[in-house]
C-alpha cells in the first residue's frame, strides 16, 4: 500500500463520492385556484354594503341615545335596522356543513 494515497479524494474511492443523498420530490397541490366570478363579486360587495350599513346605524343609535343628536325617535327604528342588519351579516356568510368540511 502506498503512503501517499488520499483516502478523501473522490478519485479514489468513486462510487461512494458520486452517490448523493435521496431528496422527496415537493407534492402537487390538489386544490383548484380560486377565481374571481361575478358572483364572488357581488356577494363580497353586498357584504361590505352590509358592513356600512352596520356602522351607520350604531353610530346613529348611539348619537340619539346619548342625545348628541336630538331627535330621540330616531333612536327605536335605527336601533331595528342594526339588528337587522346585524342578522343579514350573519346569514351571509356560508356556514359550512360536515359535507363540505369532509371534501377538503
Amino acid at each position: 500500500m502506498d503512503a501517499n494515497v488520499n483516502y478523501f479524494a473522490p478519485a479514489t474511492r468513486p462510487a461512494q463520492a458520486l452517490k448523493q443523498p435521496a431528496v422527496a420530490a415537493p407534492r402537487p397541490r390538489n386544490r383548484p385556484a380560486a377565481r374571481q366570478t361575478p358572483t364572488r363579486t357581488k356577494r363580497r360587495m353586498g357584504r361590505e354594503a352590509i358592513k356600512a350599513g352596520m356602522a351607520a346605524t350604531l353610530t346613529l343609535s348611539m348619537l340619539t341615545g346619548l342625545r348628541i343628536i336630538k331627535p330621540m325617535s330616531l333612536h327605536g327604528p335605527v336601533s331595528w335596522a342594526f339588528v337587522g342588519l346585524t342578522l343579514a351579516h350573519t346569514l351571509i356568510y356560508e356556514i359550512p356543513n360536515k359535507k363540505s368540511r369532509n371534501e377538503s
